[in-house]
């Protein structure tokens, strides 16, 4: 049998009958602020609607033959027929590559770029916003992190020295902790993406590395005035009995950032659920039983103590709550 021909049982991402063994939720992930709109990614007649004929969220929830009709309403009616014949829908649209289209038969490079091009616009339901970031430069975000920025409780973070009363010393050292935790959200996201597109076997989805940008982004949501200075020395001084630690107040602040401004429908629109939101957390204050994340650090025990993310996927706390990103 040419390889080129093989059927959905043949896929990796299908099992021997050709039902889906992994189903994704999508959600196109990236960094900004609400300044600069960016040109629509959508053009060449792709359409960015996210029509969905099973009453899921967005993509993930198309049927195959909802993605075939996709697929012909922009003039791919021949791959529109291969991925009927493979049976391929929405929920792995996410996990496809140029390999895997050359493997189902999509044999013209243009087709196959159309399609990549396509996979891509669908998961940009909105124009994303541009940041012009002292550091990085111009970085765009995802929708649902502007909608985090554009909170009260995000927007504190302008008053809020990133080097505490060093800028007393040092007159340079006045940067805040709002622009740093865009600069975090940036390098998280990006780690994660080229993680993702290095060493697909690590199966990472988009909803993981939006996650991982969410958890960047709002890490140092609970720190009070001066930053570390009011941790480390203020509430010792003045609270010497209370263990109080910024990641713990930045995962309360985080529940109430969402709830006041009525955000949980927003993430259940880019696909995430509430285990989404409990990795989100986890990844800023660790795992919710303490004891067993110290026992684990110590190799004492091999019990998983996330409930966010498999252990499988483990190495993605590693990003946020072991500060491969965000030191202090």
């Amino acid at each position: 049998m040419n390889d080129r021909k093989r059927k959905a049982k043949d896929l990796p991402f299908t099992n021997g009958n050709g039902a889906h063994i992994l189903k994704k939720n999508n959600s196109e992930v990236s960094f900004g602020q609400p300044v600069v709109e960016e040109e629509d990614l959508l053009s060449d007649g792709i359409s960015s609607t996210q029509e969905s004929n099973s009453g899921g969220t967005g993509e993930q929830s198309w049927s195959a033959d909802h993605l075939a009709k996709k697929l012909k309403e922009i003039g791919l009616s021949e791959v529109a027929q291969k991925f009927k014949e493979h049976n391929i829908s929405g929920a792995v649209l996410d996990m496809i590559t140029e390999e895997q289209l050359t493997t189902m038969g999509i044999d013209k490079i243009g087709d196959r770029l159309e399609v990549l091009k396509f996979i891509r616009g669908i998961s940009e339901e909105h124009k994303r916003k541009v940041f012009n970031d002292p550091v990085h430069g111009h970085t765009e975000i995802h929708p649902l992190c502007v909608k985090i920025i554009d909170t009260p409780q995000f927007q504190r973070l302008r008053y809020l020295k990133q080097l505490g009363a060093c800028y007393f010393v040092y007159p340079g050292a006045g940067h805040n902790r709002f622009e740093h935790c865009i600069g975090v959200c940036h390098l998280a996201g990006q780690l994660a993406r080229t993680l993702k597109k290095r060493q697909p076997e690590l199966d990472i989805t988009n909803k993981d590395v939006l996650c991982v940008e969410i958890a960047g982004l709002c890490h140092d949501l609970g720190h009070g005035p001066f930053s570390h200075l009011f941790d480390g020395k203020f509430i010792p001084t003045v609270r010497p009995e209370l263990k109080w630690k910024h990641e713990d107040a930045s995962v309360k602040m985080f529940d109430y950032l969402i709830e006041e401004n009525e955000l949980r429908k927003e993430f259940e629109r880019f696909g995430l659920t509430e285990q989404d939101i409990t990795f989100v957390k986890e990844q800023i204050a660790g795992p919710v039983k303490k004891n067993k994340n110290e026992k684990l650090l110590q190799g004492v025990t091999e019990e998983w103590p996330y409930q966010g993310r498999e252990e499988k996927k483990g190495f993605l706390y590693e990003v946020i709550v072991y500060k491969i990103i965000t030191t202090k």
